[in-house]
């Protein structure tokens, strides 16, 4: 085996390897958004979804629930100074340290 085709699959290895670290990271903040998400009904909690993209590169963390008229009110829940209950903003904040960290060690190999 030439010593591109190694070098190319340790470069491979440590690809997926981070891409498993941002998936573990990305369901952490997931998880810390449903617990701190406030519970009236429980319709927001249970909307609150995360969404794979560009092959593991990118992950969406959103929450889509609707009121009786069709307005999505997460945004106000969030936003809304009057109301004061963010839940994704901190809960991206809690963790991206850790999700960064653990992303660069899988990425040096785990040192």
């Amino acid at each position: 085996m030439a010593f591109s085709d190694k070098l190319r699959g340790q470069i491979d290895k440590r690809i997926q390897a981070a891409k498993t670290a941002f998936r573990a990271g990305a369901k952490d903040i997931l998880s810390d958004a449903k617990s701190l998400c406030p519970v009236k009904t429980g319709k927001l909690k249970d909307s609150i979804k995360m969404t794979e993209a560009k092959n593991g590169e990118m992950f969406i963390i959103s929450a889509n629930a609707q009121n009786k008229k069709g307005i999505n009110y997460a945004k106000f829940v969030e936003f809304d100074p009057r109301i004061a209950r963010p839940f994704l903003y901190p809960a991206f904040y809690n963790n991206v340290d850790s999700v960064i960290e653990n992303v660069k060690a899988a990425l040096e190999g785990g040192r």
